[in-house]
């Protein structure tokens, strides 16, 4: 589904409401709303800094591996890392500043988006620094790598938690998402 808001694009694709949906019926902790305020927040911070470096976004898109903002005009490198990292900064100002559950949250998103994977924050962040001191080729051909490696450390963290009684799906859904994003981003550029 696809409309405007003030502008902007804004897209919901089914995979999202879907997913949206089975983590709302199958949330059994109740801590399942500190995570959206944590991403709220997070994204909102991203919206934030675009808006003070004069940066509109030209779309928002609601897809099943999370919220991307899609800027129609970063000026330069350094206004996109602050872009990026302005949203993990929130997480982590939200961890130092309350209690509790959603200081918890917040911690863990700041760790997520800053873990050197292509899809995320700091995957992003590493790109541009890499780019700067390399050719992009090389620049992606070494974030694959990182992707891959941390995906792959993830599953074997998976199997040994399972193998010692402890079972943590989201480390499985995580990595597969990871892997699925590199194969999507390469069939897109295919095309």
């Amino acid at each position: 589904m696809k409309f405007k808001i003030f502008g902007i694009e804004l897209e919901i694709s089914f995979l999202f409401t879907v997913m949206l949906c089975v983590i709302i019926l199958t949330d059994k902790s109740g801590t399942l709303h500190w995570f959206f305020l944590s991403s709220f927040i997070h994204e909102i911070s991203h919206l934030i800094t675009m808006s003070a470096l004069k940066a509109k976004p030209a779309a928002i898109r609601l897809i099943a591996g999370g919220i991307n903002i899609v800027d129609s005009n970063v000026k330069s490198n350094l206004s996109d890392i602050l872009i990026l990292i302005s949203g993990p900064l929130s997480n982590l100002m939200c961890f130092l500043i309350f209690n509790g559950e959603f200081s918890e949250m917040s911690l863990m998103l700041f760790i997520f988006n800053m873990l050197p994977i292509q899809s995320l924050d700091g995957g992003r962040i590493l790109f541009i620094i890499l780019i700067s001191i390399m050719s992009y080729g090389k620049a992606e051909i070494l974030l694959n790598f990182f992707t891959i490696v941390l995906s792959i450390t993830l599953v074997l963290l998976f199997f040994y938690l399972l193998f010692e009684g402890e079972k943590n799906y989201s480390l499985l859904i995580f990595s597969l998402y990871i892997i699925s994003s590199l194969f999507c981003k390469k069939v897109l550029k295919e095309k």
